[in-house]
């Protein structure tokens, strides 16, 4: 886990260094990206409300190997240096998920514990560390590492995410 871990900052810092050297920045006031982590494709609406403060909505939906469910959720993200949509954030994410039935390999039940049964949901909060950047020519990606706790999950864990889309 400590190499996962060590692995997704190592990830983060050269987006940030790449893209902070190679792309200009857009005053943007909506994002919408395409997102995907190892068991899941998601889409994610943000728009920003203030210099430092956004809110989002994202919806994921994933039929595969890992996990068959569909989620959705709401968040606000703090951006460090007051340019809301382009930046370092953090904030707070709350999101559920519904697992329709048992995948090839459930891995859910190893992060999240023993389900009573078919299906569940799994209702939780989440800390992100991330950077987002929308250019001037509206492309817009996004990274995060995230530390999922609370409601239905065990223990405190760590998951990763990124996203590719346009911003406006």
């Amino acid at each position: 886990m400590g190499k996962f871990i060590r692995c997704c900052f190592a990830i983060l810092i050269f987006t940030i260094l790449l893209t902070g050297v190679t792309f200009s920045v857009k005053a943007a006031d909506n994002a919408l990206t395409c997102g995907c982590n190892p068991a899941f494709l998601g889409f994610d609406y943000e728009r920003k409300i203030s210099d430092k403060i956004a809110v989002e909505l994202y919806y994921s939906n994933s039929r595969n190997i890992f996990v068959d469910s569909s989620g959705y959720g709401f968040g606000v993200k703090y951006y460090f240096r007051g340019n809301s949509l382009n930046g370092l954030y953090t904030g707070l994410n709350r999101t559920t998920i519904r697992v329709e039935g048992k995948p090839l390999l459930d891995l859910c039940e190893d992060l999240f514990g023993e389900p009573a049964s078919y299906p569940y949901d799994l209702n939780y909060a989440a800390i992100p560390l991330g950077y987002k950047k929308v250019c001037t020519s509206g492309f817009t990606f996004d990274v995060a590492v995230l530390l999922c706790f609370g409601l239905d999950v065990e223990h405190p864990r760590l998951s990763a995410t990124g996203g590719i889309g346009y911003g406006w």
